[in-house]
């Protein structure tokens, strides 16, 4: 009798598999039932067994963890009684080589690729048009950087550069070059999805998704993306759910050939509060360090940074500033900043003994 009973499962999977969707589809919302369950279908049904065919082995993972309960109870209202479900991963292109075979991640196609506009998140993609490449000096202490970002913002997800990690301590123009990747890709291919954003960014729009029920469209936003722009990655120390989160959207990225480019202030070894399956996987890119400004560097900021702003400031002042800031480019660019409500007054002279002054305030206030 069991028998026949299993016979008639097997038989008519598709249908019995479309009867519980259809009580899924009652009990969730209309994007969290397009992303997740629309793309599984049945393989057979058995007395105790559902076989299902899942994009990759992050939707297995997704169900598991956040609907388990309401496939159980919609398998229940069809077929009486609950049922193990087994999931087979889709790897009709697992030929392909990929550093996932080696971790069991296999998938034909992007698990999302919902576009932007379908996405109803409370955030903009747009990021800082003042920052480009042209803007920024190059030197010793980061002309491979540079040349690395340059790569990258060419031929995003097509070199060995993926994913791209630029690491120095602050003020050294990481987010510079972070965001001028974005502003060329943009310019030259005015249609890429280029998104920008902290990891402190990342982490309150995962916890905010998780208080509104949104945590599919957040993966879905922060996983169509063509170039995902990370700033600060040190922040997701001790944060153990935006790990995961952050490593399955990695896998998505990257296994698609989408453009991943990180930033931190030490180097990745260093990271020690972030899970050793992320370190493993920054170290399948490439990994550059942005070092202090030496001073003819330092100078030339200075003197770039008055062009822009037509300061007329003398030659002397501006390699004083040069010659005793020298913990990073922040402070440069903010001296003449401080500096300019004084050497644009009338009464005021534009000499070193005014940069003398200025020089232990604009130092002091920086390290606060």
């Amino acid at each position: 009798m069991s028998g026949n009973v299993s016979i008639q499962f097997t038989q008519s999977h598709e249908n019995t598999w479309k009867a519980i969707l259809n009580v899924i589809q009652q009990n969730i919302n209309k994007r969290s039932f397009t992303t997740w369950f629309a793309p599984v279908k049945s393989l057979s049904i058995t007395d105790d067994l559902i076989e299902v065919k899942v994009p990759n082995r992050f939707f297995c993972e997704w169900i598991d963890n956040h609907y388990a309960d309401l496939l159980q109870n919609a398998i229940a209202q069809i077929l009486g009684d609950s049922r193990k479900v087994k999931y087979i991963v889709d790897d009709h292109n697992s030929e392909n080589a990929s550093p996932y075979s080696s971790t069991d991640w296999k998938a034909s196609e992007a698990s999302i690729t919902l576009p932007h506009n379908n996405v109803d998140l409370p955030f903009s993609t747009r990021i800082n048009e003042r920052y480009h490449f042209d803007n920024f000096i190059i030197g010793d202490n980061n002309n491979f950087a540079t040349a690395a970002a340059r790569a990258v913002s060419d031929a995003p997800g097509k070199t060995n550069y993926n994913p791209l990690i630029i690491y120095g301590r602050t003020g050294l123009g990481k987010t510079h070059l972070l965001q001028a990747i974005g502003n060329r890709a943009l310019i030259s291919r005015p249609s890429t999805k280029v998104y920008y954003a902290s990891s402190e960014t990342f982490t309150s729009h995962f916890i905010n998704s998780i208080q509104q029920n949104k945590v599919a469209e957040f993966s879905a936003f922060y996983r169509s993306c063509d170039i995902l722009l990370l700033d600060d990655i040190q922040f997701f120390s001790n944060k153990g759910k935006t790990q995961e989160e952050f490593f399955h959207t990695f896998n998505d990225l990257h296994q698609n050939g989408k453009q991943i480019v990180l930033t931190s202030d030490r180097p990745i070894n260093e990271l020690t509060a972030l899970e050793e399956r992320l370190i493993s996987r920054f170290k399948w890119g490439l990994i550059v360090d942005i070092q202090p400004p030496d001073f003819e560097t330092r100078l030339a900021i200075l003197r770039k940074k008055c062009v822009e702003s037509e300061l007329d400031i003398p030659a002397d002042v501006l390699e004083y500033l040069a010659v005793n800031l020298v913990d990073n480019v922040r402070e440069l660019e903010g001296a003449l900043t401080k500096i300019l409500p004084q050497v644009t007054l009338p009464a005021l002279e534009r000499t070193i003994n005014l940069a003398r002054k200025m020089v232990p305030r604009i130092a002091n206030q920086d390290k606060h």
